[in-house]
């Protein structure tokens, strides 16, 4: 026989279950290359939870790739934002990136 109580603790669990699944559908995750070249930042190719949505061909005169993750909450005022390195050029020295960083910015401006 089933106690109030027990019932009680069955209805909240299910109820958090609920909750669990909407809030975890409710994030939309992308990423976004962007590559460094001797002109400045080009973006790249856009993914939309690891499926490519626009394709665009890195281009031959990169020298560092980052990417760009991003969270959107639905419901929540702001994104959660990070980036990790990608690519880096052995042809070109961390000197000559670094030259570049601080004609471009070590981060592109976000589209």
């Amino acid at each position: 026989m089933q106690t109030a109580a027990y019932r009680s603790t069955i209805g909240a669990l299910s109820e958090f279950e609920d909750l669990k699944e909407e809030l975890t559908m409710s994030v939309d995750r992308y990423e976004r290359e962007y590559h460094l070249t001797p002109r400045g930042w080009v973006k790249g190719t856009f993914t939309h939870y690891g499926t490519v949505k626009e394709e665009i061909p890195a281009p031959s005169d990169r020298v560092f790739t980052r990417i760009e993750e991003v969270e959107d909450s639905f419901g929540f005022n702001s994104s959660e934002v990070s980036w990790r390195d990608g690519w880096r050029s052995r042809k070109v020295t961390r000197q000559q990136i670094d030259l570049l960083f601080r004609k471009f910015g070590e981060y592109p401006k976000r589209a």
